[in-house]
């Protein structure tokens, strides 16, 4: 069983564009995937839900957590 965790930064890759499709790649042979900083409907994302394109994607299941004492910065 392979687990991973992973913190894909919203999605942002080191060219500066936001690309879920290329962050979930990375992990996709892993069993369990632990993702942090996925934003879900943030103005920097362009308003996107990535919890949920990332499932329809890949067909994964999951849940949010969201972390409620976390400064805002949208």
């Amino acid at each position: 069983m392979r687990l991973v965790t992973y913190n894909i930064q919203y999605s942002r890759g080191k060219d500066d564009q936001f690309d879920i499709a290329r962050v979930v790649d990375a992990v996709k042979d892993a069993d369990i995937i632990a993702l942090q900083e996925v934003d879900r409907f943030w103005l920097r994302t362009g308003m996107v839900d990535q919890p949920a394109e990332i499932a329809v994607r890949y067909l994964y299941l999951g849940d949010f957590v969201r972390h409620e004492s976390a400064p805002s910065t949208r």
